[in-house]
């Protein structure tokens, strides 16, 4: 039988299914779990179905070291998270996390422009590289979950994404693989200082 997958994302159906005989597309791969109308996350965990010839003993569980990161909250529904919003980030003790399923912090940013004005936002968090598929066996007939860790999953660095038509310009994506990396700013937000300086200097020597 030939194997097949099953997501809800047509994007990672693309990136898991259509060429699991190729490097994933990490970066398609990232950009696919996040919406960027409503700056959420649809989901962290990958699945897949596949059919599985082998020994039962052979699917491991979720086996990495895992990282401490920053993370924030773009919305919440508990009251009590409030004081964990990323509009309230400030590098505290309270944003630390223990990611058991990722190698690497990520860093979200995106900035909101209007005629008058511009706002970034900056999402911290794990970076989502827990890969979950189904296992049938055909001694057994039953079938196993096997989790595992895609620790090749994004390149360390920042790129911008895809420019999906939102009301906002194109997000930035930053991923790093020490403890608690991601709490720099935004390349953005630093272009945007650098920018702005130096055409403050160029003002100055025209005047």
């Amino acid at each position: 039988m030939i194997p097949w997958c099953v997501s809800r994302n047509k994007t990672v159906y693309d990136a898991l299914c259509k060429q699991r005989n190729s490097v994933i597309d990490g970066r398609r791969l990232f950009a696919a779990l996040f919406d960027e109308d409503n700056e959420r996350s649809e989901s962290f965990d990958l699945e897949t179905s596949r059919e599985y010839e082998g020994s039962p003993n052979d699917v491991s569980q979720v086996e990495a070291e895992g990282i401490s990161c920053f993370k924030c909250l773009m919305t919440f529904t508990n009251p009590d998270d409030t004081d964990l919003l990323c509009s309230h980030f400030d590098g505290s003790a309270k944003f630390q996390v223990f990611c058991p399923t990722s190698t690497l912090c990520m860093k979200r940013t995106v900035q909101y422009k209007s005629k008058t004005s511009a706002v970034t936002t900056v999402q911290r968090d794990c970076a989502p590289q827990k890969y979950t598929s189904h296992t049938y066996n055909d001694a057994d007939k039953q079938w196993y979950k096997k989790e595992e860790i895609i620790t090749s999953a994004y390149d360390e660095g920042c790129f911008i994404g895809e420019h999906r038509g939102a009301p906002t310009g194109p997000p930035e994506y930053c991923f790093c693989s020490f403890h608690l990396c991601n709490s720099s700013p935004s390349q953005i937000g630093m272009f945007n200082k650098v920018y702005e300086a130096i055409l403050a200097m160029l003002i100055m020597r025209l005047l």
